[in-house]
């Protein structure tokens, strides 16, 4: 049995996002075009307003369409790592050792509009309380963040149940093990907003946000937008939802099996 206090907060925080282009559900979404940018482009332009991190680096796998990522992060002067497609858990623990990371800040490609303001806080939380793992709750789908020092991240590799894809991440956070901080955001009535880019309606949801509120703009003002804009969201996640039911998921294993082998 892995003993919570083995574990401490680094001071070394940086982000790594984590993307590939062969997604199964939307081809090359990280270089879809939202208005007049790159999805991908989006996201770390949010990003690099965060004050409280030492580093970004995009942590993809090989591609032919490879090039386009690197040019856009070239473009940011941003940090690029390649690495496992299919390990993405080893991909993360590499880029992290390489660019000598104590603690990642784990971003998905796919969740552009991630709240920064909240992440700041979350990141000021994690390095005070001490801990583990910071999580952001009661916030819209696609806007919250995790925080893992990179010795849990290692633990997590060694202790998985190896038939688990580990891009979904979040599910190996194991509350016998691990010391967890909550970050509460304080959206809890909003959380069923999703704002993830998985599916072409995601794009018509993304490109429809991004027009209106542009590439900066706070999670208080997307609830405001939404508010306003209520039965055309509604409209859209009633889409989203026919998709994804339709969606074969078969291959992914029960949510049930991501737990550590302790």
């Amino acid at each position: 049995m892995i003993k919570k206090q083995e574990f401490s907060s680094k001071k070394n925080i940086a982000v790594i996002i984590t993307v590939r282009l062969n997604s199964s559900r939307l081809k090359k979404k990280a270089l879809k075009k939202i208005n007049n940018l790159i999805s991908i482009q989006i996201l770390i332009k949010r990003l690099k307003k965060l004050n409280n991190i030492s580093n970004i680096i995009l942590a993809t796998s090989p591609h032919k369409n490879l090039y386009e990522l690197q040019k856009i992060c070239e473009k940011e002067k941003i940090n690029f790592f390649i690495g496992s497609e299919k390990k993405v858990l080893k991909r993360i623990i590499q880029c992290a050792t390489k660019f000598k990371i104590d603690s990642v800040i784990r971003i998905t490609g796919d969740d552009i509009f991630r709240d920064i303001v909240n992440l700041d806080q979350a990141i000021l939380s994690h390095k005070k309380r001490n801990k583990d793992i910071t999580v952001m709750k009661n916030i819209p789908y696609g806007l919250d963040s995790e925080i893992f020092n990179l010795d849990v991240l290692k633990i997590i590799d060694k202790k998985h149940n190896k038939k688990c894809d580990t891009s979904y991440l979040s599910w190996f956070i194991d509350r016998r093990v691990f010391n967890v901080n909550n970050f509460d955001c304080k959206y809890s009535n909003y959380k069923n907003i999703i704002v993830t880019l998985d599916y072409k309606i995601d794009l018509t949801i993304m490109r429809f946000i991004h027009k209106n509120l542009g590439t900066y703009f706070t999670t208080e003002k997307l609830i405001d937008f939404y508010n306003r804009n209520k039965k055309k969201f509604i409209s859209f996640k009633t889409l989203r939802d026919t998709i994804e039911r339709n969606f074969d998921k078969s291959h992914h294993p029960l949510k049930k099996d991501y737990k550590l082998i302790i």
